[in-house]
């Protein structure tokens, strides 16, 4: 892992990878995440939020139907 400087941070193992429309993330990974008040109301929100102006700058739109890739890891060497 990097951070916002591309600095190494840690080391993951990736537990699961599948590519899944937006609006078939369920509560469970939303909480996974472990961000905010961990609902799926929150992570639609926020992920909402941060996709759609890079969408917009492609002129691409982004809707329910969205694909995105849902990653589960685990750290496994944290810096």
């Amino acid at each position: 892992m990097l951070d916002g400087r591309e600095q190494p941070v840690g080391v993951i193992q990736n537990i699961s990878v599948e590519v899944l429309p937006f609006k078939d993330v369920n509560d469970d990974q939303a909480h996974k995440e472990g961000e905010g008040d961990l609902s799926l109301d929150y992570w639609r929100r926020v992920h909402i939020k941060y996709w759609e102006p890079y969408y917009q700058v492609n002129k691409l739109p982004f809707n329910d139907d969205t694909l995105i890739v849902y990653e589960q890891f685990k750290v496994i060497y944290p810096r």
